[in-house]
């Protein structure tokens, strides 16, 4: 007989970590189990397993499992369910036995036999994670690099190899991500500690689930401990594995488009506080949605009169104008390039807070964000604008009458 017994509010909080791994309705079986198995620690450890992506989390639990030592299989969906209908600091018992498997606690149990399609042989065996490319431990920073970056990751099917983040490595690590019409770049080798490359080792792609699931467990306290594989990424986040696949591909040469982009030509077009653009970004968003009837938004477009900056935009045949603020610098460049707003609102979210330089190298280039005191760095590609910022709108403003011609006597 196989026995595990823990409150039901542990039970809740460490399959609440797989939820979002393991689905209820899922086309394999097996998948939508998680593996209970003993842990050399003490208690046990609930596996769950997508096939790009397995994660393992401890439970501190009393347990009787001499018998089935390679684990039994449950579906996560019923035993979720079950704790979470029962008080927290009531003790919850899962056992199997004679193909019968028995969820009690707080008065109220369920019996249900053990179907053939959830057996313990058939959940995916785990790899072995031996002789990795790079050991390092990650600090805090990474994962606000990652948070910053997913973003600006695609979710376009065609380049599957920019559907996530690329860690790289070149003298320092960075973080890259990018769909084609954006790219950020943010440095965290101050975050990476004790790396030790054991072979030559360039950049790793991280899927978008993957970089979403990192996010999601990462500690409270302490460093991540991160291994490096030719294909798999593990991080120890606490009590927590996590091994995932890595995108098998080449992510583009981002360096060669920076230095095209930033190189010899690029003239700053204004300076300022990067707080004031985000929210008046934001506002502007908001009101697009209200105008927009056909749900096409088009472009919006900064400018200047003297020092104050607004944002326009003119959805529909309407108008938007939202005030930012005074401008702490006025460039050279007598572009006023226009862009996509949500691509704007969420570049700018992404960026560090301070004071924002906007610069553009040639009309069709694209535009540079920059904040200062930090190495991070954005590009955003413009967009082929309809309209001339700050001057009147057709339809909307009063146009001058022309002369009547005088009648002959």
């Amino acid at each position: 007989m196989v026995q595990i017994i823990a409150t039901a509010g542990a039970w809740t909080s460490a399959l609440s970590n797989l939820r979002p791994l393991v689905k209820a309705n899922n086309t394999v079986p097996i998948l939508s189990c998680v593996l209970i198995a003993p842990r050399p620690g003490g208690g046990v450890a609930i596996t769950g397993d997508d096939l790009d992506t397995r994660i393992t989390v401890p439970l501190d639990a009393e347990h009787d499992m001499r018998r089935k030592a390679a684990g039994i299989c449950v579906p996560l969906a019923r035993v979720l369910a079950f704790a979470r209908a029962i008080p927290a600091a009531e003790r919850m018992t899962l056992a199997e036995s004679d193909g019968i498997q028995t969820l009690s606690g707080g008065g109220a149990s369920i019996r249900d036999r053990v179907m053939a399609r959830y057996l313990s042989d058939d959940f995916p065996a785990g790899c072995d994670l031996v002789d990795p490319l790079v050991e390092c431990e990650w600090g805090e920073g990474v994962c606000d690099g990652l948070r910053r970056a997913l973003p600006f990751a695609s979710h376009e099917e065609t380049r599957y190899y920019l559907n996530g983040c690329a860690l790289q490595f070149r003298e320092r690590w960075s973080l890259v991500a990018t769909d084609g019409h954006r790219l950020i770049n943010i440095p965290i080798g101050d975050h990476v500690g004790k790396a030790k490359p054991r072979a030559p080792f360039d950049s790793a792609i991280l899927p978008r689930a993957l970089v979403e699931t990192i996010v999601r467990l990462w500690p409270d306290e302490g460093p991540v401990r991160v291994r490096l594989f030719a294909s798999r990424i593990a991080l120890e986040m606490g009590g927590t594995l996590v091994v995932g696949r890595l995108i098998d591909g080449t992510y583009p040469d981002w360096r060669r488009v920076v230095e095209g982009a930033t190189g010899e030509g690029l003239e700053k077009i204004l300076a300022l506080p990067s707080a004031d653009l985000y929210r008046a970004t934001r506002h502007a968003c908001d009101l697009i949605r209200v105008m927009s009837g056909s749900g096409y938004w088009g472009s919006c477009c900064l400018y200047a009169t003297d020092s104050a900056v607004h944002l326009e935009a003119r959805p529909d045949g309407g108008q938007v104008v939202v005030p930012v603020g005074l401008a702490l610098d006025i460039g050279t460049s007598p572009m006023r390039p226009h862009f996509n707003p949500i691509y704007l609102r969420d570049l700018l979210k992404s960026m560090p807070g301070g004071e924002l330089t906007i610069s553009i190298k040639g009309e069709h280039s694209a535009l540079v964000f920059q904040t200062a005191g930090s190495d991070a760095l954005a590009l955003l590609m413009p967009m082929r604008g309809a309209f001339a910022p700050g001057q009147p709108v057709r339809g909307l403003d009063a146009e001058p009458e022309a002369e009547k011609p005088a009648k002959a006597a």
